[in-house]
């Protein structure tokens, strides 16, 4: 599961000192579409699927999850899952 799959900014009234995107005036967030989703363990790479983050209407604004199959020759070991538009996570798969 990833969140903050948004563009726009409305975190802050734009006064804030703290981390997140502040802007002056209230900007409208739309949720990420198509979110790819892939793992990869030394030179090769394997997509896994694409979803849409969620909606505001959901209470689920940004938030994305995958339902995968894990590659049948994916080793045991060290990996790193990444989404689009995120960083890397170093996994390691059993």
């Amino acid at each position: 599961m990833g969140r903050a799959f948004v563009d726009g900014c409305d975190d802050t009234d734009g006064s804030s000192s703290t981390l997140g995107c502040s802007t002056p005036d209230d900007e409208v967030e739309t949720p990420h579409e198509d979110i790819g989703l892939r793992v990869t363990q030394g030179a090769r790479r394997w997509e896994l699927g694409r979803e849409d983050a969620g909606t505001a209407d959901n209470n689920q604004l940004g938030h994305v999850s995958w339902t995968v199959t894990i590659p049948d020759d994916l080793n045991p070991g060290r990996a790193t899952l990444e989404a689009d538009n995120s960083d890397p996570l170093r996994i390691v798969v059993r």
